[in-house]
């Protein structure tokens, strides 16, 4: 099978956020700018608050590493504008993946929701980590899915399976005190187990209660169909853009994701290129994992890095990309090759 020459477009959730991610792009990049500028605007409109003020705040007053939900509307805005941004230098998807928060951006690269819909979409998920009980914590643990569900099924301890990221790393969701349990007892066994810096328990059944409010919330969307192929965590591979209304996001924030699944899915199809958009390249280690269990080579690039410059990261991965992954009438002659960065 020849591979996918343009890469795979990979979304993460929050958790590669930093201090000042976006001020080199915002005065350099105009693209970027305006795009984070009409989701600013949108925010306002919906939710009553500025993205543009919590990024300018200095560190002492900075609010984007609590746990209220803001860094998730950020997040959202900041790959739709990375999107933009690798557009206007003629680097476009062969595919999509997103996992948990980062479904949304990935849906709006693949045209299948407008800027709009998908920012109301992240501050209706903002909006579950202020309105919905927040007794519950997510933890990550280096092992792989089928270790873990025994080690629930010895426990029952009402802990559930909140994501599989790769086939070596899962993540949890549930009551505190039964995860601190059920950390206690992995570390034990020598196995990686450590919480996740979340403001609310995702993935799971606890949110149950919160979604008739949801669903509601969302009732105005008018997904379209995609232009490029969107696979999806929430569902483990393909899925359509039309499915993608207010059942769909509340299915996505509420069960488990299988994002390592999706991985498997884009492999089997011959994609070999995955270029993770967001802040720090979160989700590659696991993609790198997947690719490696299937002992295929890949190509992983960052969009950004934390405290790098984001203006050199995005060179270097242009040119790792080369130019056959753009339009015939956007390349430039170069003499490259592939890397890893």
């Amino acid at each position: 099978m020849e591979p996918f020459l343009k890469p795979v477009f990979v979304f993460s959730p929050q958790g590669g956020q930093w201090f000042g991610m976006t001020r080199r792009l915002d005065s350099e990049e105009a693209v970027f700018r305006g795009t984070m500028d009409r989701c600013d605007t949108a925010v306002t409109a919906l939710d009553g608050w500025s993205i543009r003020e919590e990024l300018a705040r200095d560190r002492e007053t900075y609010r984007l590493d609590d746990l209220d939900g803001l860094i998730q509307v950020t997040v959202t805005a900041l790959q739709i504008a990375l999107v933009d941004l690798w557009s206007s230098r003629g680097v476009r998807p062969s595919a999509v993946v997103g996992l948990s928060l980062g479904e949304v951006a990935a849906a709006y690269c693949a045209g299948a929701l407008s800027l709009e819909e998908a920012m109301r979409i992240s501050c209706t998920i903002s909006a579950l980590s202020r309105n919905v009980d927040r007794e519950g914590r997510m933890a990550v643990v280096g092992a792989g899915c089928r270790h873990v569900e025994a080690a629930l099924a010895r426990e029952n301890k009402g802990v559930e399976i909140a994501a599989e990221l790769s086939p070596g790393l899962t993540v949890l969701t549930g009551p505190t005190n039964r995860l601190e349990s059920l950390i206690q007892g992995f570390e034990g066994e020598g196995i990686m187990a450590r919480w996740i810096r979340i403001g609310l328990a995702y993935h799971g059944t606890r949110l149950a209660n919160a979604r008739a409010r949801f669903v509601d919330a969302l009732d105005m969307l008018d997904p379209r169909i995609e232009t490029v192929p969107i696979y999806a965590s929430a569902v483990g591979g393909p899925c359509r853009g039309t499915e993608l209304d207010g059942r769909y996001w509340w299915a996505m924030v509420s069960r488990r994701a299988r994002f390592a699944t999706a991985v498997d899915r884009l492999l089997e199809a011959g994609h070999r290129r995955f270029l993770e958009l967001g802040p720090h390249p979160i989700l590659l280690p696991s993609v790198e994992e997947t690719c490696r269990r299937r002992a295929l080579d890949a190509v992983l690039l960052p969009s950004m890095m934390r405290d790098r410059d984001p203006l050199e990261v995005a060179a270097a991965t242009l040119a790792a990309l080369g130019p056959d992954s753009r339009p015939a009438d956007e390349r430039t002659p170069a003499n490259t090759r592939e890397r890893r960065l």
